[in-house]
């Protein structure tokens, strides 16, 4: 301090206790006419509490660090699952836009997911009966899980047929 004339920063000083306290300070040199020090200026601030946030806060940092690993490897072996598991997936929001399909379903609707994400089910996959009649959106048993978000499941097998990118269709069991 004595040669840069002014210092700051943050240090501890024993009480008469004998208890560290920890401090922020300035400490600045005053010197007499002839560039002389001649006494110290000490201004000094308890920062006792801020340190126990200043922990606190490193603490739950750390914590929330752990977190976030452990989910990123989590998200990363779902993703896995996802992109390689055999069934066709496809994945919407409540406002039946899709959102992702993994390969098995690009590969069964040849659709690739850049293509059709953001477009609306079941416009862009439209369902059929066997007689290749439009189902209307009510009909279809995912929409209607969607909307009452409860289970919807049928006594015999319900044959819904869907229509790939081509055209082409292909029959789903709904039980």
């Amino acid at each position: 301090a004595i040669a840069e004339e002014i210092w700051s920063g943050e240090s501890s000083v024993i009480n008469i206790h004998g208890q560290e306290i920890p401090v922020s300070q300035v400490i600045v040199v005053h010197k007499n006419n002839k560039g002389i020090p001649i006494f110290l200026g000490i201004i000094m601030h308890h920062i006792g509490h801020l340190k126990q946030i200043e922990n606190h806060l490193l603490k739950r940092a750390s914590q929330l660090a752990v977190a976030k690993s452990e989910l990123e490897h989590a998200k990363a072996q779902d993703e896995a699952i996802l992109k390689n598991i055999g069934e066709g997936l496809v994945f919407t929001l409540i406002s039946r836009k899709i959102v992702f399909i993994n390969k098995a379903a690009e590969e069964i609707l040849g659709w690739k997911l850049d293509e059709i994400v953001g477009q609306t089910w079941p416009e862009c996959l439209p369902a059929t009966d066997e007689f290749g009649s439009i189902l209307p959106l009510h009909a279809l048993p995912i929409y209607q899980a969607i909307k009452t978000k409860k289970r919807v499941s049928f006594a015999f097998p319900h044959i819904i047929y869907y229509t790939r990118k081509n055209k082409t269709h292909f029959p789903v069991i709904v039980t």
